[in-house]
């Protein structure tokens, strides 16, 4: 796989999520680049940040947080991520992640 396949991959797992994400209200609230805090309200304004480094943080309403690290093999793309809170039933955040993982594991 050479370096535009990668960043096709990783492109459309992060819209993924994004777009997931916003669907069931977890709206993307900034994007952190290492050095500051970006806010960012549509989708183009996360992606292109968090495209604009190697690594950076995508937080979420509710302060839930996931990682992007780019530059490995493109499906591998959300390195870390927040989990839900047990002591709230509506807290759908890991399903959800789990869903867009079930996405990028088809890359792999």
């Amino acid at each position: 796989m050479n370096a535009e396949q990668r960043q096709a991959i990783e492109r459309k797992i992060v819209r993924r999520l994004i777009r997931a994400m916003k669907q069931k209200g977890w709206n993307a609230l900034y994007v952190f680049d290492g050095e500051e805090r970006a806010p960012c309200k549509t989708e183009r304004e996360v992606t292109d940040t968090a495209f604009s480094v190697d690594t950076s943080i995508i937080c979420f309403q509710k302060l839930r947080r996931v990682q992007i690290v780019l530059g490995n093999n493109g499906y591998n793309v959300i390195a870390d991520r927040s989990l839900s809170n047990p002591d709230i039933p509506e807290d759908d955040f890991e399903r959800i992640m789990d869903e867009v993982q079930e996405y990028a594991d088809q890359f792999a």
